[in-house]
């Protein structure tokens, strides 16, 4: 059987770190309630027709409209870079929790090595906007 990790973090984010937290959270709030607002809308128009099938928006909808709210592409291989040289591994099937690149031969978890590179691909986006 396999046993399952869990992960308890306590973080002290730096001032730069709570500035770039707030803004990103900011982010997600607004679009959640652009969306829930719409949402609203769009349920309440279809009422009297029962027939009429309803078209929810979607996060990207928001994108064009606010050029702020940029994102790391859902299709960003994460998982398959090294973060720490950017070796590119290729693909692994979801079994695979942890790995070592063979270039710099460096363990990592998957998640934890996928979120350092989402971060820093995140912060690449944001110092090109």
């Amino acid at each position: 059987m396999k046993q399952l990790k869990a992960y308890k973090f306590r973080i002290y984010p730096s001032d730069e770190q709570k500035i770039f937290f707030s803004k990103t959270f900011g982010c997600v709030r607004l679009v959640y309630n652009l969306m829930l607002n719409d949402r609203i809308k769009a349920y309440e128009e279809s009422k009297g027709n029962p027939n009429k099938k309803i078209k929810y928006p979607t996060p990207a909808k928001y994108k064009k409209e606010y050029e702020f709210l940029k994102e790391v592409d859902r299709l960003y291989p994460s998982s398959q870079i090294c973060s720490v040289c950017g070796n590119r591994d290729g693909k692994k099937t979801l079994d695979i929790r942890e790995w070592i690149c063979p270039v710099c031969h460096t363990h990592h978890d998957r998640d934890i090595n996928a979120s350092k590179n989402i971060l820093a691909e995140g912060l690449r986006i944001r110092e090109t906007a």
